[in-house]
């Protein structure tokens, strides 16, 4: 019962008080709200450090690599911000009626392979 369970399996009941709380404890390691703000603050903390800083470092590297003009690497850049004012009405519809750790998961695994992508361009 590591990762929520809900509905997939009954709990078996406890013998003892202790066991009830070493069973509660063991089921909400992953779904408590506390891991879900610790991991949504180390999130927002790789995804500003990515956007703002890395990011920014990798703009001039693929500006000379590829011999980039000025307008083609702030074009490059604001792709960014251009992606997140499009998704987000999307995101904005879901969070009302969706699972929105799920959502911030599925997000945080597309962001990922944004990530991966913008490396690749060191590496080719």
């Amino acid at each position: 019962r590591v990762f929520c369970s809900k509905g997939r399996s009954k709990p078996t009941r406890p013998r003892s008080r202790s066991q009830a709380m070493t069973d509660q404890e063991e089921g909400s390691c992953v779904c408590s709200p506390r891991m879900f703000l610790a991991l949504s603050a180390v999130f927002l903390f790789v995804q500003t450090a990515t956007v703002g800083g890395v990011f920014n470092a990798g703009i001039s590297t693929l500006e000379r690599r590829y011999s980039l003009t000025s307008l083609e690497a702030g074009i490059l850049a604001s792709t960014y911000d251009l992606g997140v004012l499009l998704v987000s009405f999307f995101i904005g519809y879901l969070g009302t009626y969706g699972h929105r750790p799920r959502i911030m998961g599925i997000g945080m695994f597309v962001f990922a392979i944004g990530c991966f992508v913008f490396g690749l361009s060191h590496f080719v």
